[in-house]
């Protein structure tokens, strides 16, 4: 009998606990426990404006992703800094955000400059973009998300400024960017935005 009562305790619990967590605005909350500051970012589609909180990029693997970095804008937050590919790990609540892959100019650093939006060169340029205004994360992996992708963008750029301001989170400092992008698309008309902020760095270690 006394298995039984503890094992409906922990049913109950468990319902509560869903219950709890269906009702919590995750964004906020993951924002509050944040280390850095909220950027100043959004971006605009055909006169819509959509909010940006967070802004994260990897930064090559032991030289194995050489210069190709990925650059991640989020109106929520990112469950983990360290994983295994991206699809798995957005906080619930999160559902707009904008994604660059890059080949810098420098190959050991993100490098400033103007990164027109190319997908036949090997060469510096912005090889992907994914715009996404509709995500819908139940458990950490994207279910299901309205998509603007590379193949739907006719030009575009992408405009990357280092600021001399660093921001310090004990002992690491992290540098501050500036980033304007704009991109004709075929079906979703003029695309523009821009970031103000720390990049909080993550690592991709997906194949």
């Amino acid at each position: 009998m006394k298995k039984i009562n503890v094992l409906l305790v922990f049913i109950v619990s468990l319902a509560l606990l869903s219950c709890f967590e269906d009702n919590v605005d995750f964004p906020s909350v993951i924002q509050t426990d944040n280390q850095f500051p909220t950027p100043d970012a959004e971006f605009t589609i055909n006169g819509t404006d959509y909010s940006i909180s967070n802004g994260y990029m990897t930064s090559p693997d032991d030289g194995a992703n050489g210069s190709n970095y990925k650059i991640i804008l989020l109106n929520g937050a990112l469950r983990l800094r360290s994983y295994l590919g991206f699809s798995c790990c957005y906080i619930r609540g999160t559902n707009q955000s904008v994604i660059f892959n890059i080949t810098s100019t420098s190959a050991s650093e993100l490098a400033e400059g103007t990164y027109p939006f190319e997908l036949t060169t090997t060469g510096p340029s912005l090889n992907e973009v994914r715009i996404s205004t509709n995500m819908v994360v139940p458990v950490y992996t994207v279910n299901s998300a309205d998509i603007i992708s590379e193949n739907q963008i006719n030009f575009g750029s992408l405009t990357i400024q280092r600021s001399n301001d660093v921001y310090t989170v004990g002992d690491l400092q992290y540098d501050e960017y500036t980033l304007t992008y704009s991109f004709e698309t075929l079906n979703s008309g003029t695309i523009s935005g821009s970031f103000v902020g720390v990049l909080q760095p993550v690592q991709d270690n997906s194949d």
